[in-house]
């Protein structure tokens, strides 16, 4: 088992230790390196020179100490080899190629690695001791893999067979069949069986279950019933073939560590939340396994969640040549789940985004993330890539999931009307200002051009003698540019600083003031369709709305470049 990962890490010049538990769950954006972590994981363990690859992400493994029978079976071999060196080292033997010598420790350094006294990790000692210890026990369980997962394999009813595989664990314990009948059973309502051909078996899923007398039967009339109630692997789904082919390693594979390199491909999110479900509760409950997994699922990480079991997130991103490894906090985990207003948004699928934009609601997610698919498309450099549109359900609530979203490492901004001014001192440093993670010091002085700016717009309204236009949303800061400059000035300074800590009012009003040349009126959805129907869907027509140098355009610009601040403020420690 695997004791402690030394990461590499720009964050810091010394590699990061994490100490994984039975199930550790890699999330991030795409090429944030998930599947180059297994995979450097795999290599890790199997190079037993130094002189291995350079990696990006593992400068090192070290291992728990292994079981007192391996320690007593290769003292024993070296008894039986007598090997003259015997007293003063250990020898080791590759068990792939009939056990031939592949190196020696001295007994002392190998006495010292089993007490955990590792001086550097990556000597040529310490991983020949690893080698010899994860040979034939770590299994990194590729796509192509799982797919095989229902072509015969050989089997032994024989105790001492070196035959190693799930079809000969399960044909050999009833038990450990049964629970993996149970879970398929439970995903696609058939019946696991094996189906014994000569020298070989493999499964199949049958329509109905094998009677007692014939399983493990080569009798005709078991052969009879399968080929006649059973799917094999030439008219079942890949679906079907990868969920039996993870689960039936994780439940009956000899492998003691497991990496496995997105789980719910293949699978449609029902089943890869199953999965995610199954999976813990198993691995959990055996201590003998250990998991490791990269996932781009949200519907997976839920199924997990729902297990209730420990287990481990880590986040990794890779962003403006800066890389972090970040283990997410239980209790924050437990927070999204539970918590009716996190739970009700798309904010999991946000740990797999490197940016994400929080709206008022869906009207203004909708159209600020179609104002970024068209800057993207047609002028990249103030469009927002790899960025999850999510929206609240007021601009009272957006602040609880940026505050979510960036303690966990998200980078996050809130878009907000400009009648947020309207809330009052508290509820303004509650809502927005701690949330966005604004220094306490810089209250008193934001709080006072809230009120300055709310008061000049409500002196405005009072000098109209009317409540239409309302002038703080429709008009927006630019109605002081002429009237008050002073005021547009200081208006303009606070929603700069603001800005800097990924907060952003919008500074013509609200979602209805933007395009006022398409001469769109209403609010909320009705205003959204229009709004729509205006842009144009045919990029080819003259009518089609592209990005212009000013507008909503330049506002996402703005957010942008937020998001390019590798310096930026506001994200949590």
């Amino acid at each position: 088992m695997i004791n402690k990962l030394f990461i590499k890490s720009t964050e810091s010049k010394e590699p990061k230790p994490y100490s994984p538990n039975s199930l550790n769950i890699f999330v991030g954006p795409n090429n944030s390196g998930k599947s180059l972590l297994l995979r450097e994981i795999s290599q890790n363990l199997a190079n037993r020179y130094r002189s291995s690859p350079e990696t990006v992400l593992i400068d090192g493994i070290t291992l728990s100490p292994p079981p007192t029978e391996f320690t007593d079976t290769l003292r024993k071999k070296n008894e039986e080899k007598k090997i003259g060196a015997y007293e003063s080292y250990l020898y080791f033997f590759d068990e792939n190629q009939n056990d031939s010598q592949i190196g020696s420790i001295p007994i002392q350094k190998f006495n010292d690695f089993l007490e955990g006294k590792i001086d550097d990790y990556n000597s040529n000692y310490y991983r020949l001791f690893k080698f010899a210890i994860s040979q034939n026990n770590t299994l990194l369980l590729s796509g192509a893999t799982r797919l095989q997962s229902m072509e015969p394999m050989n089997f032994s009813t024989l105790s001492d067979t070196h035959v190693s595989n799930s079809v000969d664990t399960l044909l050999n314990d009833e038990t450990l069949f049964n629970t993996m009948r149970e879970y398929i059973f439970d995903a696609f309502g058939l019946y696991l069986e094996i189906f014994i051909i000569g020298g070989q078996a493999k499964f199949v899923l049958s329509k109905k279950p094998l009677p007692e007398e014939l399983r493990l039967s080569v009798k005709p009339a078991a052969t009879e019933f399968l080929l006649s109630n059973s799917y094999d692997s030439s008219n079942s789904s890949d679906g079907r073939k990868a969920y039996l082919g993870i689960l039936s390693e994780i439940v009956a594979g000899n492998p003691n560590v497991l990496l496995l390199d997105e789980p719910e491909a293949f699978l449609h999110p029902p089943l890869a939340r199953k999965l995610g479900n199954v999976i813990s509760k198993f691995v959990t409950s055996d201590s003998e396994k250990q998991v490791f997994i990269s996932t781009h699922s949200a519907d997976f990480i839920m199924g997990c969640f729902e297990a209730h079991v420990p287990l481990n997130i880590i986040r990794l991103t890779y962003d403006n040549e800066k890389s972090t490894f970040k283990p997410i906090n239980q209790d924050i985990l437990i927070k999204i789940m539970n918590n009716p207003l996190l739970k009700s948004t798309n904010i999991l699928k946000a740990i797999f985004y490197q940016r994400v934009i929080v709206t008022e609601s869906d009207s203004d997610r909708a159209f600020y993330e179609e104002i970024n698919s068209r800057l993207l498309e047609y002028k990249p450099e103030w469009g927002i890539k790899d960025c999850l549109f999510i929206n609240a359900q007021n601009k009272q609530t957006t602040g609880i999931i940026v505050k979510t979203l960036r303690s966990i490492g998200v980078s996050a901004i809130a878009i907000v009307d400009l009648d947020f001014l309207k809330d009052g001192k508290g509820e303004f440093a509650n809502k927005y200002l701690a949330p966005a993670n604004i220094p306490a010091p810089s209250y008193p002085g934001l709080q006072s051009n809230r009120t300055t700016l709310k008061e000049a717009f409500d002196k405005l309204q009072e000098e109209h003698g009317s409540k239409k236009p309302e002038f703080m949303k429709e008009k927006g800061l630019d109605i002081f540019k002429d009237k008050n400059p002073e005021i547009y000035q200081m208006g303009r300074d606070f929603i700069d600083t603001l800005n800097s800590y990924g907060l952003f009012p919008v500074p013509i009003g609200e979602l209805e003031s933007w395009m006022k040349h398409l001469s769109v009126p209403g609010h909320g959805s009705n205003w959204l369709t229009d709004i729509f129907e205006k842009m144009g869907d045919d990029p080819t027509s003259d009518s089609f709305i592209k990005p212009t140098e000013n507008d909503v355009w330049e506002f996402i610009s703005t957010i942008k470049k937020w998001f390019d601040n590798p310096d930026k403020k506001g994200m949590a420690n």
